[in-house]
């Protein structure tokens, strides 16, 4: 067997903690990546958890990241916009107001 951190754990055990997989095997523990984990700005990520950084949502889905923009943020020609902000496209002064754009002419451009 093995002894992690003062427990015994029986030859062939098994077990996962944080995105790490162990194994004891013949007294030896190996360890290794949980392969259904997804790793993002260093940080991992287990199956199935979500989290968001801006305007984008993520969802690691058995290893791999899935990413789509949250409600409250604007997207305008592959460009996306947070919440209250602003931009000037094609003479129109445009804003995000909760997903939602809102433009207006700008005279004399």
């Amino acid at each position: 067997g093995c002894v992690v951190d003062g427990k015994k754990r029986w030859d062939g055990e098994m077990w996962s903690s944080d995105c790490t997989i162990y194994h004891c095997l013949n007294g030896q523990l190996q360890i290794q990546s949980d392969p259904t984990c997804c790793e993002f700005n260093s940080i991992w990520y287990p199956h199935r958890s979500t989290w968001t950084d801006g305007c984008h949502e993520y969802t690691c889905m058995a290893g791999s990241i899935q990413k789509s923009v949250i409600n409250s943020c604007c997207t305008a020609e592959d460009t996306v916009y947070s919440d209250g902000q602003t931009w000037i496209k094609a003479c129109m002064d445009c804003s995000c107001n909760n997903g939602v754009i809102a433009c207006t002419e700008i005279l004399h451009c």
